[in-house]
């Protein structure tokens, strides 16, 4: 299958990366839908330990807290490494001139 897509190309312009072909547009739609990703489940998961929460003197009572704690990482953590994907960011290049320009 060949893609319909022409993949993006940067180059360093001397004060930040440029792009060059087709600019990747998010809508409003695609914010909301990252944004309920990333925070709803921890939502759920934090909701549901108040309404029924562990017995105190339980060795696993820190679980809850926890699990919505990385579940929200989690899904930022997705969220990221799907827009670093559409952009076609080019992550280790980026990093090496920032090291570059830190000296």
């Amino acid at each position: 299958m060949v893609d319909g897509e022409q993949p993006l190309t940067w180059y360093w312009n001397g004060r930040g990366w440029q792009g060059i072909g087709a600019e990747v547009e998010f809508g409003w739609g695609l914010w909301l839908g990252a944004g309920l990703l990333v925070l709803l489940p921890p939502a759920m998961i934090w909701l549901t330990s108040r309404i029924f929460p562990p017995l105190p003197d339980s060795p696993w009572a820190w679980f809850p807290d926890f699990w919505a704690v990385s579940a929200f990482f989690g899904h930022m953590t997705l969220v990221i490494w799907l827009w670093i994907k559409a952009v076609e960011f080019p992550v280790l290049a980026f990093i090496k001139a920032w090291g570059r320009r830190i000296r």
